[in-house]
């Protein structure tokens, strides 16, 4: 018997804490892998299982630190402290995401595709094209939404088969029920697409509300896109925060869209 939990995460900066309890009572962990193949999970799984059995902490933290020099800050940040609870509680890795090589290069050739429209949108915003920034950004989050159902739909089906692959590579792994823990980010929702049961536990919600949070929520409450400008609006500038707007005013969280717009134009 397998029990599984989807645990529904900000995966940035300290969020990883909120891990610890469930990382504490987990048999096995899955991560997202967003376009890996199954041969580059397979290889991660094997030398997890090593460095759990041999290596210190200090050469475990270092291969951390080469292995996710390409994330952003905030992304490396957490990725490293997951992994490091991960390796105090001795707990192995068995990853949902493991996809043949054509569905590999197709994600890859969509990811693409949603970053290029994106940083167009955000261009767009840079230049007070409050429009053009809304069109492409648009245009990359439909993209994005592809992304995420293939994704889910590919993770629920590999949930079906979970307790047994899990036992075949770890068979010291004898609990019954074995405590699966499964990361996601905050737009996933394989669970619609799950055959076998599983409890979802959101953690996002223990946060407070940022652009992205309310982004992602109002996608969630069936919102269409021409419905959430403020909020897309809101990513946009926090996303060029640092570039183009200096310090947001206070109260931006709460401003309208028409005083969005005003401020963008100023």
């Amino acid at each position: 018997m397998i029990e599984t939990t989807i645990l529904k995460v900000r995966h940035e900066g300290e969020e990883y804490k909120k891990l610890l309890p469930f990382i504490q009572r987990a048999h096995c962990f899955s991560f997202e892998q967003a376009a890996k193949t199954y041969n580059e999970c397979e290889d991660f799984e094997r030398n997890w299982k090593l460095d759990l059995g041999k290596s210190s902490r200090t050469k475990v933290l270092g291969a951390l630190e080469e292995g996710f020099a390409q994330l952003p800050g905030d992304q490396k940040k957490y990725a490293i402290g997951a992994f490091d609870y991960l390796f105090r509680n001795n707990v192995p890795v068995w990853f949902l995401e493991r996809f043949n090589v054509d569905e590999s290069l197709k994600l890859k050739e969509l990811f693409d595709r949603h970053r290029s429209a994106g940083n167009f949108a955000l261009e767009r915003l840079f230049n007070q094209d409050v429009g053009a920034f809304l069109s492409n950004y648009k245009k990359s989050s439909e993209i994005f939404d592809d992304i995420i159902v293939l994704r889910d739909r590919h993770i629920a089906k590999n949930l079906d088969c979970a307790e047994r692959d899990i036992r075949v590579r770890y068979p010291e792994i004898k609990a019954d029920p074995l405590n699966f823990f499964v990361q996601t980010g905050a737009s996933h929702n394989p669970e619609l697409y799950a055959h076998e049961s599983v409890k979802v536990v959101d953690l996002v919600s223990q946060s407070s509300e940022g652009p992205e949070d309310l982004f992602i929520e109002g996608r969630k409450q069936g919102k269409s896109y021409d419905e959430l400008h403020r909020e897309m609006l809101l990513v946009g500038i926090k996303t060029l925060l640092p570039q183009r707007y200096g310090p947001l005013p206070e109260g931006f969280i709460s401003m309208s869209y028409q005083e969005l717009v005003n401020w963008v134009k100023r």
